[in-house]
């Protein structure tokens, strides 16, 4: 058993099951965007400046960032498609 942050005890069991609904509900949920969506990022540095980048998602043979079209394959497009709770700065 374990003992959850108000003490609470969990079997096991329970835990799997939690994580089970867990994992049904993610995979139940659209995608944030997809092929052909147009989406607007906030770049954030960490001395506090930001700046604001417009892509359209295509598929990589397509990307041209000039152009702004962003690869669905490169770390950005795959956390844009992702995306299902609002990101945390780390």
């Amino acid at each position: 058993m374990a003992d959850d942050r108000q003490g609470k005890r969990w079997t096991r069991e329970e835990w799997e099951e939690m994580l089970q609904q867990e994992r049904q509900a993610a995979a139940e949920r659209p995608p944030a965007a997809g092929p052909g969506s147009r989406v607007t990022v906030e770049l954030v540095e960490e001395a506090g400046g930001s700046e604001r980048l417009e892509v359209t998602l295509v598929p990589d043979e397509g990307a041209d960032m000039g152009r702004g079209f962003l690869g669905l394959g490169t770390p950005l497009g795959l956390s844009l498609i992702h995306i299902s709770e609002p990101t945390r700065p780390y």
